[in-house]
Order: structure tokens, then sequence, then C-alpha cells
């Protein structure tokens, strides 16, 4: 028995570092792998705003006007749309922030659907042909969002 006390002692090490090595590594691939999550949030962030901006261009009474398919229904007011779709950039780029690549994929992802589904309702109920624009806006976004 006294013959076996250092083989066991020797494997009972042996198998606790392994343990640990095995845990760093788990967790450092963990780490990595939520950071590429919040680097493609943070690129599909800036996507969003992109499109955000475009709309704002679009109904700024302040701006020359271009062609664009994006048209206020007839009796609504610019200024209001303009401060939400303010408010909607300034989340993003909350996004784009090292904050937001810390938080959990489920949390982002809820964040952001949310917002998608404020810029949903928002098209939907002001712009001539809302519904067919929040359509194409929404397969734009998707077509983008799976090239990351």
């Amino acid at each position: 028995m006294e013959q076996f006390l250092p083989a066991i002692i020797i494997a009972v090490v042996v198998t606790m570092v392994m343990v640990n090595q095995i845990k760093r590594i788990t967790e450092r691939l963990d780490a990595k792998g939520e950071r590429e999550d919040g680097e493609i949030y943070a690129k599909f962030a800036t996507i969003i705003q992109e499109k955000i901006r475009e709309i704002k261009l679009s109904i700024d009474p302040d701006k020359e006007p271009h062609s664009s398919p994006y048209r206020l229904k007839e009796g609504i007011e610019a200024e209001p749309l303009l401060e939400r779709l303010s408010d909607m950039v300034r989340t993003l780029v909350f996004f784009e922030t090292m904050n937001a690549k810390r938080r959990s994929s489920e949390a982002v992802e809820s964040e952001l659907f949310g917002l998608l589904s404020d810029l949903d309702i928002l098209i939907n109920e002001n712009f001539e042909n809302g519904e067919e624009l929040a359509d194409a806006l929404r397969e734009e976004l998707g077509d983008s969002y799976a090239r990351l």
C-alpha cells in the first residue's frame, strides 16, 4: 500500500492541474465567443444607424429635398419623428461601446430586437407605403446581419 501512495498523490495532483487548465481554456473560449458576438452587434448597430440617418435625412425639413422612398403621411409632423430617430441612433451608439460588448448576447439581442420593432412600428405608422418600406428595410437589415 505504501508503494501506491506516491502514485495516487501524483495522479490526484495531475488531475487537479488538468481540471484547472481545462477550466481556464474554457473560460477563454467563452470570453472570445462573447467578444466576437459583441463585435458583430457593434457592426450591425452601425448598419442600422446608417439606415436611420438615411430616413432622418429624407424627412428633415431643414435639409435639401432628395429622392427617397421615405415620405411622411399627410398631417404627420417631422420634428417628433426626428427626435425619436435621434434617440434610436443614440441607443445604437451604445452597442458600439465596450459596455455593450461585455454584456450577454441575450441582453444585447433583446435590446436590438426592441429597437428594430420600434423602428418598424414608426415606419408603418408615419410613412406613405409604410408597410412596404418596413418590409424592405427588415429584409435589407436581415441580409446585412447574415453577411456579418
